[in-house]
């Protein structure tokens, strides 16, 4: 009950608060939930470190709408280990480094513990003297966001945009998609990070072709020393994509065929078992992408960009509480 009045307070005032939907679970399970053990994964030094960014809530408001090529930044980038007021810029650069537009931000206290806080996206200004409401990505190329504090840049962001046009001149107008971390990444959750909670395997998807459709979506998660089925999507899930990113989520379950099947799949049933494993997405019936999975000593390993203290703190990939992120192979 508690809980509930929590979430309901949040939502009051999330018009003050920026990125309240990452504060309740059942709004965005995916953001930190304040209490009691939420920062048991982060060492001291990484509590006491470097600036850095909710990688899903990055990739949720970053936005460059495929319909106009406008850039769009939404108000719930979640940052971490910043000081309640410290400000910033975020600067969007072509392939030259030449400076296109930038943001003004400004941190703001969240209602839960440290070191969440929300971004406070001001008064955007073109370098021209413009507006960055007005800001468009019509060309193709490569571009970068560079999150900056204190005069020294804490986060990096690359994209590339490329134009999609119809087959027929008269079909209609031309399309502008934005590709970088949406292409490769996903990731697996469960709530604060308690192996009791069901397991979910969460990503972004589009549509890349001009024709919009609707696509079957299959997950199956492989064990990789005997090839056996350990997880699934419980049915085949059935989407009409957009050219614009979407993240979507695929709870899991036990396979048919089994004591246990069409269970639900929770984080323990996949840690109690070390190894590696392998996670698969098909689209109507096709490979769309595989991403390699292990487990050492009953935990998700990180690797990469993941590793805290290893990755560069600029392209680090903050996955909060309950969140392993993986990257397509």
């Amino acid at each position: 009950m508690r809980n509930i009045f929590r979430g309901a307070a949040i939502l009051a005032i999330s018009f003050i608060f920026v990125a309240a939907t990452y504060a309740v679970e059942k709004h965005s399970p995916d953001g930190p939930e304040p209490g009691k053990g939420q920062f048991e994964h982060l060492s001291t030094a990484a509590i006491q470190g470097d600036p850095g960014i909710l990688f899903s809530s990055l990739l949720d408001n970053m936005v460059v709408n495929a319909n106009g090529g406008w850039v769009k930044i939404g108000q719930d980038i979640v940052n971490l280990f910043l000081p309640t007021g410290a400000e910033g810029k975020i600067v969007l650069s072509d392939a030259s480094g030449k400076e296109i537009c930038h943001w003004p931000l400004a941190a703001r206290s969240m209602r839960y513990n440290p070191p969440y806080q929300g971004f406070i996206v001001q008064n955007p200004k073109r370098i021209d003297g413009g507006s960055c409401d007005n800001m468009k990505l019509t060309y193709p190329g490569e571009y970068r966001f560079d999150f900056f504090t204190g005069g020294k840049r804490f986060y990096t962001f690359p994209i590339t945009m490329h134009v999609l046009k119809p087959d027929n001149p008269v079909a209609g107008p031309q399309r502008y998609l934005v590709n970088g971390a949406w292409n490769e990444w996903g990731y697996l959750y469960y709530a604060d990070a308690d192996q009791n909670s069901s397991l979910a395997w969460k990503l972004w998807l589009r549509e890349w072709e001009y024709q919009l459709k609707t696509r079957a979506l299959e997950v199956e998660l492989v064990r990789d020393s005997d090839k056996g089925v350990v997880a699934v999507n419980k049915v085949k899930t059935s989407s009409r994509f957009r050219h614009d990113w979407v993240k979507e989520e695929f709870p899991l379950f036990f396979p048919k065929g089994g004591p246990n099947a069409g269970a639900i799949f929770r984080a323990k049933d996949l840690l109690k078992t070390d190894g590696g494993y392998t996670l698969s997405l098909r689209m109507d019936g096709e490979v769309y992408g595989t991403w390699k999975i292990k487990v050492q000593k009953g935990e998700l390993a990180y690797s990469g960009r993941t590793v805290r203290g290893s990755a560069p703190p600029e392209t680090f990939i903050e996955g909060g509480i309950g969140a392993f992120w993986f990257k397509k192979e």
